[in-house]
């Protein structure tokens, strides 16, 4: 984002900062900050467009930044899980067992990814 802010034509546009951060926002979820490289998490990710009522709108200024949905009871719009490539087989198949004892006709993909998390 330095370059961008660097860039002499892209200098001219007013605002091009705050420009450039609102066109980042649908995918900064995807990144994880190195200071917490070790810790575990989960990650829910809900697409759909900017209109969505389920979109909790900021405020005020200081959470502009912040666009999320309330949710409750997750389960029954979850359609994959991906697994951190240092996921062992039990807590896969924990995870297979508690879906299917919740919601017994879903088909939820369980995919284990090969992208390291650093």
């Amino acid at each position: 984002m330095e370059e961008l802010l660097e860039d002499k034509e892209l200098k001219k546009i007013p605002n091009l900062e705050q420009l450039l951060s609102l066109a980042v926002l649908p995918i900064s979820c995807l990144i994880k900050h190195a200071a917490f490289e070790d810790e575990d998490e989960c990650r829910m990710i809900y697409i759909t467009n900017i209109a969505d009522d389920n979109i909790v709108e900021p405020q005020d200024y200081q959470s502009s930044n912040s666009l999320y949905v309330e949710y409750t009871n997750v389960e029954n719009y979850i359609d994959n899980i991906y697994l951190g490539p240092q996921c062992k087989l039990p807590h896969k198949l924990s995870l297979q067992n508690h879906f299917k004892k919740k919601q017994p006709g879903k088909q939820i993909k369980l995919i284990k990814s090969e992208v390291p998390l650093r």
